[in-house]
């Protein structure tokens, strides 16, 4: 398994007249200034940032101008060796980078990372070869992300405020129990971010853990458990205690008497001293209308973005699941364990959550982020 993104978009120019066409190219996308003859490091030019890929000028010494993409990974030879199976060449392999032509011609490089890893992580796609099921397991993983992107748009925004508050309240090598973490979405992203950390990832949902299983579950770091949160015996199956406990997008499926009860269960698991965060549909109890409305013009973005065939919907990607060899069995239990569709009870406040974490036994509970009618809070045991 190894991951890649674009990482720099560069114009190349060669000298001398590569000066001028810098300077060009610096008027004409705002770029940031330089010196003189332009050149950062004597052969790269920053000309800014493009939705997180760095938009670069490179002095050549000799060739024609010309336009190439930097394949930035965290393994250079599997990343070359995936594009040569795709039909690319190697025209140069320099050991730490190499530069490839696609199969018409094009030069493109792949290089490690090098815009930071917060850049990568936040864009790569991850890549792996089918398992010995002649199952792609990341692919189901990558397809689970997208299509819970079209209901999230900011959920790399809400992850990692919940992880900021994680670093700022127990540190980087933190023991954090993903609850209700169904493919590890959570556990992945943390552990890019906190290579010393470890995870427990719990959840029912048989057919998403095999998805864990299959991927993320591959880490050592990583430890699966089953256990449903509407039977109060999840609890032993956790095996605390926790420097931190996350869940996202999952709570709002308890009853409001049962949330209570779990966030009592909580202060039995997380540390005095550690943190409890959750990111869901938090509705603003000072702005009940607007919540509404907000609510509202993202499902109609949603819908919009399904029908265009822009993105997969919940249903067409759990009826694609149910269609496939590995998944299909999985499913067919989780029918029997979840037999009914969510359906919109009144949510909770963000402001009935905190209350109910004090009076659980938090010290502190409040906000860390907001987006539209979705909130992420954080409470200290």
């Amino acid at each position: 398994m190894h991951r890649s993104r674009v990482g720099v978009i560069l114009i190349d120019h060669p000298q001398p007249r590569s000066a001028s066409a810098l300077a060009f190219w610096r008027a004409a996308v705002g770029g940031p200034p330089g010196s003189s003859d332009g050149a950062t490091n004597g052969v790269y030019a920053d000309l800014g940032w493009l939705n997180g890929v760095e938009f670069a000028f490179q002095h050549l010494g000799q060739g024609d101008p010309r336009l190439h993409l930097d394949l930035e990974t965290d393994d250079v030879p599997a990343e070359v060796a995936r594009l040569l199976r795709l039909g690319a060449s190697v025209r140069t392999d320099h050991g730490e980078y190499a530069v490839l032509t696609d199969p018409d011609g094009v030069v493109f490089c792949v290089v490690p990372v090098q815009t930071g890893p917060a850049r990568f992580r936040a864009g790569a796609t991850t890549w792996s070869e089918a398992g010995a099921d002649g199952a792609d397991w990341w692919g189901w993983q990558r397809s689970w992300d997208a299509q819970q992107e079209v209901y999230l748009p900011d959920r790399e925004q809400r992850f990692g405020a919940l992880f900021d508050a994680v670093e700022a309240a127990v540190g980087t090598a933190p023991r954090v129990l993903d609850l209700a973490g169904g493919t590890g979405s959570i556990s992945q992203r943390l552990l890019d971010r906190f290579p010393g950390a470890s995870t427990v990832v719990l959840d029912a949902d048989p057919a998403l853990l095999r998805i864990a299983a299959h991927t993320v579950g591959r880490d050592d770091r990583v430890e699966l458990v089953r256990a449903d949160l509407r039977d109060r015996g999840w609890v032993n199956a956790a095996a605390g205690p926790f420097d931190a406990v996350l869940t996202a997008t999952a709570l709002h499926w308890l009853a409001e008497d049962r949330l209570a009860e779990l966030y009592r269960e909580l202060t039995g698991l997380v540390r005095p001293g550690g943190l409890f965060g959750n990111a869901d549909h938090l509705p603003d109890s000072g702005l009940p209308g607007l919540t509404r409305r907000l609510g509202e013009l993202a499902e109609h973005r949603r819908e919009k973005a399904v029908r265009d065939g822009a993105a997969e919907s919940w249903g067409d990607w759990w009826q694609r699941a149910r269609d496939s060899a590995e998944l299909a069995d999985a499913v067919v239990e989780r029918d029997v364990i979840f037999p009914g569709a969510w359906h919109d009870r009144g949510l909770p406040t963000h402001d009935r959550h905190l209350e109910l974490l004090r009076s659980a036994g938090f010290a502190e509970a409040g906000l860390v982020w907001r987006g539209g009618a979705d909130a992420a809070f954080a409470a200290i045991r």
